[in-house]
């Protein structure tokens, strides 16, 4: 499979991966990370949680292995994306393959 092009890649966005959390929950995050040609879609996504709690993702990120910066970048469950000032966090990463070892891209999801 092709890498996405980068025409379909415009937008920036800021990674923020959390470190630890306080006693309290609340996070403290790592170092940001820039992230360049990346396609941030608005979407409307309903899921159900565990506990018959409905949420709804409202962002879904798209991070093309070859041409998205910084290559090497993964993601993960509960970290934050910073788009367009407002931030998300990250509720499900999706690793879409078009081999059996190597990532295509990252699909994720963003409440």
């Amino acid at each position: 499979m092709r890498p996405i092009s980068i025409r379909m890649l415009p937008d920036t966005a800021t990674y923020r991966p959390v470190a630890s959390f306080d006693e309290n929950g609340v996070a403290t995050f790592g170092t940001d990370v820039a992230l360049t040609r990346v396609r941030v879609e608005a979407i409307k996504k309903q899921r159900n949680a565990d506990l018959g709690e409905q949420s709804e993702d409202k962002f879904l990120l798209m991070f093309d292995t070859t041409n998205s910066r910084p290559t090497g970048q993964g993601f993960t469950k509960n970290d934050r994306i910073v788009f367009d000032s407002v931030e998300l966090t990250i509720r499900q990463v999706e690793k879409l393959t078009d081999k059996p070892s190597h990532v295509h891209h990252y699909e994720v999801y963003l409440t």
